[in-house]
């Protein structure tokens, strides 16, 4: 009886076995399996403050934090920044009061350089036309005083002969004297007229001497708008500068790495955080060559981390890469000399994640793959 019960036994056990061996023969005929799998990202993102230096006085995240796009991370000793930036914008508000100054000078000295040219060409103009009035007046005198002193030598010449009284003598001769002198007062009024021509045309030279000074007066108020547009220029820089004094995340992501502590002094460029977006990692495996066939992109596959035991992660072959691991080696095999030794070459396939929770993937952690062959 105990024989038949060993015997027994003895028959489930390789029926067990022979059935667990088909299950895993047929498993593998179908599954390509490898532990050579690793977390990989291509988004490991270094950020650090590219244009500016300073003491750090503030790190809000710590390696495995999560980030959100746009998130303060970081902040530098921004105190000389805003000094500066306060001290350029007191200057550039003097500077606009001097240019406002300058314009409204600049602007009344044109107005009253206008109104002053203006009279003075008007008063020329006028005492010109009087001039030449004045000028015809008198020659028109000289015809008249011409005419009266002939008269005069003839009446006279008749009063002697008794022919005329001498009333009409004295008339003829009054009439001379009252021409000449109204000739006279002409010529007078003629050169008083010429010496406000003069003095008008001076006023007018006056005018223009300074409107061409006022050229000057332009060029100081083309400086200011110059010296205005640098300082703005300065602004615009010294703002980016303080803004960049606070350090930004650009992604919705977790942090990889912190590189230095609050209170060390960093210059521009070097990095403060690496971090990693989620959206971005896959897994790399490294498939033995005698596994290879039947896996094609498109291929689903089941990954195990082995810091997560107890989750599962679906994905599908992205693609297979044309080379071998070894192909990119840093110290590639010599068989120049003949000495060979069969090793199996391992083929780098890449996996995208379709299921799983990828806030818990850490780029570099390792595990075990299932990749079912088509």
């Amino acid at each position: 009886m105990g024989k038949r019960v060993a015997t027994f036994i003895l028959i489930i056990g390789v029926l067990c076995l022979v059935t667990f061996t088909i299950i895993f023969v047929v498993h593998r005929m179908h599954y390509a399996v490898t532990d050579a799998v690793f977390v990989r990202t291509d988004s490991l993102i270094n950020l650090g403050f590219d244009h500016v230096s300073g003491r750090i006085i503030e790190l809000s995240k710590k390696e495995g934090d999560t980030v959100k796009k746009g998130e303060v991370i970081a902040r530098l000793d921004d105190r000389n920044f805003k000094n500066r930036l306060d001290a350029l914008k007191a200057k550039l508000r003097a500077e606009q009061k001097k240019k406002e100054e300058l314009g409204l000078r600049l602007l009344r000295v044109e107005k009253e350089l206008e109104l002053n040219q203006r009279i003075a060409r008007q008063s020329v103009d006028e005492l010109t036309k009087k001039k030449a009035s004045l000028e015809e007046r008198a020659k028109a005198l000289e015809v008249v005083i011409e005419d009266l002193k002939r008269d005069n030598e003839r009446y006279s010449n008749l009063f002697k002969k008794g022919v005329v009284p001498k009333k009409t003598l004295e008339s003829i001769t009054t009439k001379l004297k009252a021409q000449k002198r109204k000739y006279l007062s002409t010529l007078k009024e003629i050169d008083a007229i010429k010496a406000s021509i003069k003095k008008a045309e001076e006023n007018l030279d006056l005018a223009k001497v300074k409107r061409a000074k006022t050229k000057e007066l332009q060029k100081a108020f083309e400086a200011v708008e110059e010296s205005i547009s640098a300082i703005k220029a300065e602004i615009k820089i010294a703002q980016k500068d303080l803004n960049e004094c606070t350090l930004r995340s650009t992604i919705d992501g977790r942090v990889a790495k912190r590189y230095v502590s609050e209170g060390d002094v960093v210059l521009p460029g070097r990095t403060i955080y690496s971090l990693v977006d989620p959206k971005d990692v896959y897994i790399l495996v490294l498939l033995e060559e005698g596994k290879i066939h039947g896996v094609k992109p498109g291929s689903p596959a089941t990954i195990h981390i082995d810091a997560y035991p107890d989750e599962t992660f679906k994905g599908v072959v992205e693609s297979v890469l044309p080379a071998s691991s070894a192909t990119f080696a840093l110290i590639p095999r010599d068989v120049s000399a003949g000495e060979f030794t069969k090793v199996a070459q391992r083929i780098p396939i890449r996996i995208k994640i379709t299921e799983g929770k990828l806030h818990l993937l850490k780029v570099g952690l390792g595990g075990e793959v299932e990749i079912k062959r088509l």
